[in-house]
């Protein structure tokens, strides 16, 4: 047993979280309560692209956007600065900055008064260390859940380490590809990987906003790997795959005029031809 752990470890192939050519597709989904019934879901994307100097140190930009969308990265604010030294991925935190009125002051309202480990530059702090999991959460241990080793898992064909938590939220970090959900009250993404440290109380009871890993794609869309939010889009039956069953049911909702909340099947807040066609590229696409 020993050994088939060496051999796992010494097999396993570190991927950089921070870099460009890949694109990060999370599920997300609002539900404003039974009683009021407004429900919404959707799918949005971040990518890694193009510098940016401050103080003398160069960081990556990061960008979120619609998944349907495309944007011009050249006037686009990003969504937050990182950078990446010897599998240490540090954030910057600068008020004035200003980045983004939305993405980046809630990444500042989010960390700011939390006693993160700091990082190297002024203004950032260390967001993940891959070299001791638990490091960049060691002074706020009351709050999170201890990161253990728990395997290896692939990402686009490489062999990459994976960390459960034990916490409340059991949820995974995994090389190259970061922290892959959350269910609470905030949104959940490798940037925002702290969120469910300090919003486990929001867990339960109504508005419930739930965003998770849905996969990671290259930058031609093959996907890479499937996170736990892979088929929530498109399962409209909520039986856990997509299949014939869920055509079925999408088809005879736009004929009918039965059209449930749940069933938008590709976010446009509409439920018509265009989703049926979304449920039909999913299964021929896997």
């Amino acid at each position: 047993m020993i050994l088939a752990m060496a051999c796992s470890l010494a097999a396993s192939a570190y991927i950089p979280l921070v870099r460009e050519g890949v694109k990060w597709v999370y599920f997300e989904e609002y539900d404003d309560s039974p009683d009021n019934g407004y429900y919404s879901k959707g799918e949005y994307a971040m990518e890694v692209f193009g510098d940016s100097v401050v103080n003398g140190v160069t960081y990556k930009k990061v960008f979120d956007f619609p998944l349907h969308q495309t944007i011009d990265y050249n006037t686009a604010k990003p969504y937050a600065l990182v950078r990446e030294a010897n599998k240490v991925v540090y954030i910057l935190f600068d008020p004035e900055m200003n980045i983004d009125p939305i993405g980046y002051e809630h990444l500042l309202s989010m960390f700011g008064d939390i006693p993160m480990v700091k990082g190297f530059a002024e203004n950032e702090w260390v967001l993940y260390d891959f070299n001791n999991i638990n490091r960049p959460f060691s002074n706020i241990s009351n709050l999170t859940p201890e990161y253990t080793y728990s395997g290896t898992t692939e990402v686009g064909g490489e062999t990459v380490k994976m960390y459960t938590g034990n916490g409340f939220i059991s949820n995974n970090i995994i090389e190259g590809i970061g922290y892959v959900g959350f269910v609470g009250s905030c949104y959940g993404n490798w940037v925002l990987t702290t969120a469910d440290y300090y919003a486990n109380f929001d867990m339960i009871g109504y508005p419930m906003s739930h965003s998770e890993l849905s996969y990671l794609a290259d930058a031609e869309g093959n996907v890479l790997y499937k996170g736990p939010a892979y088929t929530k889009m498109c399962d409209v039956n909520d039986d856990k795959k997509v299949d014939g069953s869920d055509l079925n049911l999408l088809i005879n909702a736009v004929l009918t005029g039965n059209k449930r909340y749940n069933y938008d099947a590709n976010g446009d807040s509409a439920v018509d031809g265009a989703d049926i066609n979304e449920v039909i590229n999913f299964i021929l696409g896997n």
